[in-house]
């Protein structure tokens, strides 16, 4: 029976990665490319953490999932709200393969928090939506992985600057180290499908890009990814690379929101009480780093209520989710956006308004130039039903944008400017991620294109001798497979698929995840 390893690098493409490859500083990486399949891999629209770790874990596009991005924009309640684990309507391939009694284990997986119970298996949720506690399934598992591997989903400190991840980088690559020791052990005890992310390696992207503190990053990956391939050899796995999207510089920041007040599309109202505090420079980012040095953050979080902390601009006067719902005039308004891409009308489809408005904007956004270099700021406009297939495409954004060259597009509303220069990413993400096959199971066939992220469950549940569910979006990838492999030999076989209910975070939940998203950048 084939056994399988996927290591996922958060944000990784192969245009990042080449120069030092070609340089010898990436000697375990260079090595495994030259005896695999290997190439870009395209990500769901838009390429983000969240939905894209979904899109891989069940082969499905995010109109079957029910996410689209950070933000769960309900029109009709007119809400804003952070997705949990439980918003995504659709089993991982974990479970399937837990369920016909495979060993399974996944570490820090982005998007899986709070985690569910998982048949023959384990499961350590990860990534922004993630808190440090009850991050386990099962429950004891996170003591162990505490005590014996100093096991953090976070580092110490809210990471909120270049500056500031130069100066933890230690303790940051002790973070991403601790999922390979963990990953190692488990290897150890005959798991038949693992699943490891390195989530952080993103932040150093973001923060960096192609600057020595990645680089750092990524000869930790280099030299455990060594580790990994001795062990997959030894004990006959096969070991796939992926990662959620790809990332490129930045040079421009674009506040689509912004862009739609100005257009008339958007309407805003900003008290007065919290607009002076934004530009007194009393925002809940500086408050909150106040607090913690002081130690009053547990007890501030306690006495303060959620809806006054709502109150405060996250930086400047720009306001994260709940408290933008709240600015948005939604009566009034015709129209508001996430970042990186999608646009929600708020017009039913019906309304005879509803395509001149989504065509006007449409044209708009395909005819802004970027004024720092002349270059579009969108590369492309796609209408939902364009981009997306499924039960939840009633809840798509009725727009997605793919972003231009060197844009990173902001969903914070309040901002006085459409345009500005970055103030803390160097990079964002772009749809081209990263894709490696090796193997007994696997072809080394090189280079190969027209990868998604969406084909890869499909492939791993053949793989590893399970039917397909019927309502997946990718194919399994049989061309990549090696010829006298037994999966090749095999044909493929569906099975009717299933699905699962809802939960939403409480408050506050829904405060420490706002901060670290900010932290990191998804707000600004």
């Amino acid at each position: 029976m084939s056994r399988t390893i996927v290591l996922g690098l958060d944000g990784a493409n192969w245009p990042l990665l080449e120069p030092w490859i070609e340089a010898g500083k990436l000697p375990n990486l260079a090595a495994l490319r030259e005896e695999s399949a290997w190439g870009p891999l395209t990500s769901c629209l838009p390429p983000v953490t969240s939905p894209n770790w979904r899109c891989y874990a069940t082969g499905r596009n995010p109109a079957k999932l029910g996410v689209f991005w950070w933000e769960i924009i309900d029109r009709e309640r007119q809400t804003i709200r952070y997705p949990t684990a439980r918003d995504f309507h659709t089993r991982p391939l974990w479970d399937e393969l837990a369920d016909a009694g495979r060993r399974v284990a996944v570490v820090n997986f982005p998007s899986g928090y709070p985690p569910s119970p998982i048949k023959n298996g384990r499961f350590a949720a990860g990534g922004p939506g993630a808190e440090d506690t009850g991050f386990t399934f099962p429950p004891e598992w996170e003591g162990e992985l505490q005590e014996r591997y100093n096991y953090r989903v976070h580092p110490t400190d809210v990471l909120r600057s270049a500056r500031q991840v130069e100066a933890r980088l230690e303790e940051l690559l002790s973070v991403m180290q601790s999922r390979f020791d963990v990953a190692l052990d488990l290897l150890d005890e005959d798991i038949d499908f693992l699943h490891i992310t390195i989530f952080y390696i993103n932040v150093l992207h973001h923060f960096w890009y192609r600057a020595q503190p990645t680089l750092a990053g990524w000869q930790l990956i280099d030299r455990n990814l060594g580790r990994l391939r001795r062990v997959a050899a030894k004990k006959g796995y096969n070991l796939l690379l992926m990662s959620d999207h790809g990332c490129a510089p930045v040079d421009t920041v674009f506040y689509v929101n912004t862009w739609l007040a100005q257009q008339g599309y958007l309407q805003v109202h900003l008290p007065a009480v919290t607009s002076r505090l934004g530009r007194w420079g009393l925002d809940r980012r500086r408050l909150a780093g106040l607090a913690r040095r002081s130690g009053l953050a547990p007890l501030l979080r306690r006495l303060i209520p959620s809806r006054l902390q709502h109150a405060l601009p996250v930086t400047g006067s720009v306001f994260d989710k709940e408290a933008k719902a709240e600015r948005i005039d939604w009566e009034r308004s015709r129209a508001v956006a996430s970042g990186q891409g999608p646009i929600y009308l708020l017009l039913p489809p019906d309304h005879p308004d509803y395509e001149p408005l989504r065509e006007e904007i449409a044209a708009g956004l395909a005819a802004l130039r970027n004024p720092r270099t002349g270059r579009p700021v969108v590369a492309r406009v796609l209408r939902r039903e364009e981009v997306y297939a499924g039960p939840f495409l009633d809840q798509a954004p009725d727009l997605i944008f793919e972003q231009g060259p060197g844009v990173h597009t902001s969903g914070g509303v309040g901002y006085p400017h459409v345009f500005a220069e970055p103030e803390k990413w160097a990079a964002d993400n772009v749809p081209e991620g990263l894709f490696l096959a090796w193997g007994p199971d696997f072809a080394p066939t090189g280079r190969v294109e027209g990868t998604r992220i969406l084909d890869l469950a499909p492939t791993i549940l053949h793989v590893m001798g399970l039917p397909i569910p019927d309502d997946v979006d990718g194919r399994v990838l049989d061309d990549l497979l090696a010829p006298d492999s037994e999966p090749a030999r095999r044909s493929v076989t569906h099975r009717p698929a299933g699905s699962h209910a809802d939960t939403v975070y409480t408050d506050e939940d829904e405060a420490e995840i706002a901060n670290r998203l900010s932290a990191l950048g998804y707000l600004d």
